[in-house]
């Protein structure tokens, strides 16, 4: 028997879970449990040089592998409140995060105490699951639940709030073999130590007899997909965040079906996007003739995605729709989370299921010949007559730069066997690197998705530095704008603190919030009121000012050899491209269905736009 601190337990239990890396800022509500780490070498700490970076850093360290559970230490009031985009974030593009803040003490609670904040009123809706410890005995347990919550199922953010005093105060290790908990998700979510009782039998009843009633409807959905996979005439393939883990099982039954397929940006080159069968990714910036395919589509099967708003709208699937009426087609959806199920679009076969598990059911029950002839003579139609435009200028654009990049890294990729990953901010420069850079492995795109968080490619690209850190052919690239890089410039000092040497960072400025500015044109006529960033300062010098190696180009001749220059510099740097605005295309904007899209800049005078709704 020995005495334990509540800051010790924590670390027991992050340690006992396998975390190797944690990301924290101190203060003094959180200080005890910082203490801990003093002197231990089996979890690294990394210190960020704000809050919010550290919710950032511990996602990108995430969303590097499903195995990865970010970690953030914050202490209390403004701590953990410059945590909540972080854990919306996380919650939103289903990464696993915990985040433990501190908090004043408990007799010091609902008094507006020095740095004292309502943190779980605040954090419990956009959270799997937040909860205070109230009593050290039961932080063990908490710790237990929060790290498999997180985890478990459809990943996403978990918060535990631990006043002071809980870390600061000690108690025997005994004592945790005085109560039994399951580790078991089948109940509410909050915790109470002193009624931890299992469910009477007549709910036990109830939820078995609801269990078997949906494994029933389940076990028809795959008889009735596997018919219309048959009968179908122009079946699309939606692959979502949810097949990342089952690529190699999404390209067999996508071959062996020979359906089309099309992803959201989270699930970008988990079906090779050189493949034949490949349309790109779909939506608002979509590769036009992935959207055309949608529309067009008499089966619609959606794998572990979530038919955000960015790639649904009016009249989606509406020939699917049409043919389900018939008994010859539909929108189906597959997914790990029941609560997705017609959450932004009515669909007609739910299965529930990972889409692992799906992968493995269905192909069992399939024929090995689908001929889809027709389909593909009109796909590539469609290929031909919307492509994807953009205007060549005087100076370089997004989309030169970004063409070019292209081209060295697939070189790179098979000429020196390097491997890079694509870390996108939000805006222009994260929709055209979607559309012309080209993908063919999983987690090779990762970016800020649901919530769009600008600022985040910075702190992710180091996050996922640190797991790529021992892969020396493997280097990360972060593409941001000009915008979103002064949001986070102060994260430069992280690459040499933690002493990485394989981060790129693109920065594209065009002195403008360029996708902003471009909405100001369509829907306010031309009143362009905040996107100007003419006095942004020279990036390259600021990063010569964190120790990192800088480039510089702002023409077409250089652009070629800087990127060169700088893709091939042996440590971390930074190339600074002075480019032209230019518009992103296409553009569906608010209101209108997939195949109604804004293709060039020419169209912007022909095109009716309801000025009425704006792009959130």
């Amino acid at each position: 028997m020995s005495i334990i601190s509540g800051g010790k337990i924590i670390y027991n239990k992050l340690e006992e879970f396998g975390v190797k890396k944690v990301f924290g800022y101190s203060g003094g509500a959180i200080m005890g449990l910082f203490d801990c780490f003093y002197n231990q070498n089996k979890i690294q700490l990394y210190i960020p040089p704000h809050e919010a970076f550290v919710g950032f850093q511990a996602i990108g360290y995430s969303k590097s592998h499903s195995k990865n559970l970010g970690v953030g230490i914050v202490t209390s009031g403004p701590g953990v409140l410059n945590c909540i985009t972080p854990l919306l974030d996380a919650q939103n593009d289903s990464t696993a995060f915990l985040l433990l803040s501190g908090n004043v003490p408990v007799k010091s609670t609902g008094k507006r105490s020095f740095q004292e904040a309502p943190a779980v009123d605040v954090t419990k809706s956009l959270t799997k699951w937040s909860y205070a410890v109230k009593n050290i005995n039961e932080l063990p347990y908490v710790m237990d639940e929060a790290i498999f919550i997180a985890m478990e199922g459809k990943q996403g953010s978990v918060h535990i709030d631990l006043p002071k005093c809980i870390i600061s105060s000690s108690i025997t290790d005994n004592i945790f073999k005085e109560y039994f908990y399951p580790k078991t998700l089948d109940k509410l979510h909050y915790f109470n130590i002193n009624n931890i009782n299992k469910y009477p039998k007549s709910l036990e009843e109830i939820k078995l007899n609801n269990k078997i009633k949906k494994q029933n409807d389940y076990e028809n959905g795959y008889n009735k997909l596997v018919e219309l996979i048959k009968i179908a005439k122009k079946p699309v393939i939606i692959a979502g965040n949810g097949v990342n883990d089952s690529y190699k099982l999404l390209r067999k039954f996508a071959k062996k079906t020979n359906i089309p397929v099309t992803t959201t940006i989270h699930a970008m080159g988990s079906f090779r996007e050189d493949d034949k069968l490949s349309l790109g990714f779909h939506g608002m910036h979509g590769i036009p003739s992935a959207n055309m395919c949608i529309q067009e589509s008499d089966l619609i099967i959606n794998l572990g995605g979530r038919f955000c708003d960015r790639t649904t709208g009016p009249n989606y699937g509406l020939k699917a729709i049409e043919a389900y009426k018939k008994n010859k087609g539909g929108i189906v959806h597959i997914n790990i989370e029941e609560k997705e199920f017609n959450m932004s679009v009515k669909t007609h076969i739910n299965i529930n299921s990972s889409c692992e598990n799906f992968f493995k059911k269905i192909i069992t029950k399939l024929d090995d010949s689908y001929d889809r002839q027709e389909w593909f003579s009109q796909i590539n139609k469609f290929k031909k007559n919307y492509p994807l435009i953009y205007e060549k200028k005087d100076k370089p654009n997004t989309q030169s730069v970004i063409i070019e990049l292209n081209k060295q890294i697939t070189k790179l990729r098979k000429d020196k066997n390097k491997e890079f990953k694509i870390v996108a901010d939000v805006g222009n420069n994260q929709m055209i690197s979607c559309q012309f850079l080209e993908f063919t492995e999983p987690r090779q795109f990762i970016s800020s998705g649901s919530v769009g968080s600008m600022g985040t490619s910075l702190p992710y690209a180091i996050g996922q530095g640190l797991h790529y850190k021992n892969n020396k052919k493997t280097n990360i690239i972060s593409i941001i704008g000009d915008g979103g890089f002064e949001m986070c410039l102060t994260d430069l000092k992280s690459i040499n603190r933690y002493n990485l040497e394989n981060i790129k960072i693109l920065v594209c400025n065009n002195q403008n919030l360029s996708m902003v500015n471009c909405w100001e044109k369509l829907f306010f006529n031309y009143n362009e009121i905040a996107c100007d960033n003419n006095d942004s300062p020279p990036y390259d010098k600021i990063s010569e000012n964190y120790g990192i190696k800088s480039f510089y180009v702002d023409n077409y001749k250089d652009l070629k050899y800087k990127i060169n220059l700088w893709l091939n510099y042996e440590k971390s740097s930074l190339l600074h491209c002075k480019i032209n605005k230019s518009f992103c295309f296409p553009l569906v904007s608010p209101g209108n269905s997939l195949d109604n899209m804004i293709l060039s800049e020419n169209e912007l005078k022909t095109k009716k736009i309801n000025k009425s709704e704006v792009p959130s």
